[in-house]
């Protein structure tokens, strides 16, 4: 049936631009889960109800489009869809140098009786007030900008007009670490102005500029629990979100605020509810399934849209994000992995050192040790392999230089005591046996044969000195001067001069690892720094300056994002580089961990998997990350 005019006189008038509401229906946005957070939209990274809040907030999201319908009645139930309505319509895309959108936001009410004169006969008329936008964003870093091109046009009646406007906005990451409110918080600044250039509009006879409206707004976002779905293998997360906005307009809109809050269960389903100066209480939900979202926000506040129902479709994925919903089908095909390897490595070390292998045992145990570094039972079957190694390993040279005295090869018995001498330069048993087996030789006028060989073993040693010298590898460095020094103990001239040269490289070296660190703490780069306290550590861990440049590390290392990511994730990565590590797949294990270490700089696993490669010689000076 036909609306009386009067009736409907004040909700037209709150869109209409005058001096009493120059915003017009402009001054209520669009999108249901916005308007359940109060309006609060300026810093959120948003869907694209981002068109209209805060052009900046369409970086970094999916592609997606939005359907709005908010039905408007006289009642003020706002239940009516026979009424008048405002409606929208928003498409985002995502691409490679930016993000394109297209909006369409339109207030309508028809059937409408007027008058020009209060005597004059009625007349039906319909009011529609149409906005359309064209947004772009384009994100840098942190920073996201955006800008708007918009379109208004007003039709009430014979009256019509349309005028071009410009939105701007701008949106910054200013936090992201874990804190108390949970992992992976984030926390946004973002800053928009509407009608920056403001659409004028003519409908009688002044042109009349839509009201320029300023909003300031904060954004804090966090993963506040963990879920594991067994049956889709996925870790989900718990979201909090808290918005902040402020805003004011240069006609007739005074500053006034609006907060939000979204508690998010599982990523899918929202509850949600914000407060407003304009629009007190308002309160919605949400729910996600699959590539389809449905919200719906109420607000009863009278002459005003009431309920808001939204249904969006993403048509693209969703920017790779490690730390969040990590399919565990990964983490669990790693963790399988790390446990059948350390298994089968455990079992055959046992039956190594059941047949007195004990050099073989001990390097089973040491990769079972690999596949999990914090098993203590592992390390104590390392360390009873160790020093079975070490005596087992120097009775069998030993007993090989007996045989082979015994058969008068003495080149061969010379090459096996120096050997077992090299094996272990501790062992006062090859030591004595070797000078035993010298003055045996010289009785026997043939002891040219083991300073022979005793001399190829030093020229040897020497060589593989100076490659570790260039390579920096002081673990290498410092075995080579005491088999060198076991092989000739009586010649200060032979090994006097490399121990100087140890003791001044530890020196100079740890000086350059130092000022290297500080050099990348200057320019914030954690993965350099951490490499660069890694050496010192490995030359000398009580270095002057070592605790202070790990403290720096640390906050450093929060600051850039190092943390925050998803242990799954960080376990999955060192499975991986410890599996490829103890199947003698170096590069891959080189490059498995330097992922790792990339996503966090201090994971003491990774590092020490680090150091054992380069001690071992599998990873050279330059190839170290």
């Amino acid at each position: 049936m036909p609306r009386n005019y009067l009736s409907w006189f004040l909700l037209v008038s709150l869109c209409w631009p005058s001096p009493a509401k120059a915003s017009g229906f402009l001054a209520t946005g669009p999108g249901a889960r916005a308007a359940a957070m109060g309006g609060a939209y300026t810093a959120l990274p948003g869907d694209p109800a981002a068109i209209f809040y805060n052009p900046a907030g369409l970086t970094g999201q999916q592609g997606g489009l939005m359907l709005e319908h908010v039905p408007i009645n006289e009642q003020g139930s706002g239940l009516s869809f026979g009424d008048g309505r405002l409606d929208f319509v928003g498409i985002q895309y995502p691409s490679k140098i930016g993000t394109f959108a297209l909006g369409w936001y339109q207030f309508a009410i028809g059937g409408i009786q007027a008058r020009e004169n209060l005597g004059d006969p009625a007349t039906t008329i319909s009011v529609t007030q149409t906005a359309y936008f064209v947004p772009y964003a384009v994100q840098f870093g942190r920073l996201s900008l955006g800008v708007t091109g918009k379109a208004v046009n007003y039709n009430l009646g014979t009256y019509q007009d349309t005028g071009l406007g410009t939105d701007v906005g701008a949106r910054a990451e200013i936090f992201h670490r874990d804190t108390f409110l949970g992992r992976d918080t984030q926390a946004f600044a973002g800053v928009a102005v509407r009608n920056a250039l403001a659409p004028k509009l003519t409908l009688y006879e002044d042109p009349t500029a839509i009201e320029q409206i300023t909003t300031v707004g904060v954004a804090l976002t966090s993963k506040v629990r963990e879920h594991y779905a067994a049956g889709q293998d996925v870790v989900a997360h718990d979201r909090f979100t808290l918005n902040l906005d402020f805003q004011r307009g240069n006609m007739d809109t005074p500053l006034g605020g609006a907060v939000g809050f979204e508690y998010s269960y599982l990523g899918r389903y929202s509850l949600r509810a914000g407060y407003s100066a304009d629009q007190n209480l308002t309160f919605g939900l949400g729910m996600e399934i699959s590539k389809l979202k449905v919200d719906y926000a109420a607000n009863l506040v009278g002459l005003a849209p009431q309920h808001h129902l939204s249904l969006s479709w993403y048509f693209t994925d969703p920017p790779a994000q490690v730390e969040s919903d990590v399919h565990l089908s990964e983490f669990r095909r790693a963790t399988l992995d790390q446990e059948r390897l350390k298994d089968r490595f455990l079992r055959e070390g046992r039956e190594a050192a059941a047949q007195g292998d004990y050099e073989t045992a001990l390097a089973d145990y040491e990769k079972a040790q690999v596949m999990d570094p914090a098993d203590q039972s592992v390390a104590a079957f390392v360390a009873s392999a160790t020093e079975g190694s070490r005596l087992a390993g120097v009775k069998v040279r030993l007993d090989a230089s007996r045989r082979e005295r015994a058969a008068h090869n003495d080149d061969l018995a010379s090459k096996e005591a120096l050997d077992a001498v090299q094996f272990d330069p501790q062992s006062r048993e090859a030591a004595d046996f070797a000078v035993e087996l010298r003055n045996q030789l010289i009785s026997t006028g043939t002891v040219r044969s083991f300073d022979a060989q005793r001399g190829r073993a030093l020229e040897e040693n020497a060589r593989k000195f100076e490659v570790a010298y260039i390579d920096q590898n002081m673990g290498e460095l410092r075995r080579l001067v005491v088999r060198i020094r076991a092989l000739s103990p009586d010649d200060a001239a032979t090994w006097k001069p490399l121990v100087d040269r140890v003791f001044a490289a530890e020196k100079d070296w740890c000086s350059d690892y130092a000022a290297e660190a500080a050099r990348d703490q200057t320019t914030k780069d954690v993965f350099g720094m951490a490499r660069a306290i890694r050496r010192i550590r490995r030359i000398n861990d009580a270095y002057p300056q070592l605790g202070y440049l790990v403290k720096r590390l640390k906050k450093l290392s929060k600051a850039a994002g190092g943390s925050f990511y998803n242990r799954n994730y960080l376990q999955q990565l060192y499975d991986n580089a410890a599996a490829d590590y103890v199947l003698g797949n170096y590069e891959e294990a080189a490059k498995a961990v330097k992922i790792l270490l990339n996503e966090n700089a201090l994971h003491e696993a990774g590092n020490a998997l680090i150091d054992r490669m380069r001690d071992e010689g599998h990873l050279s000076f330059a190839q170290e990350p």
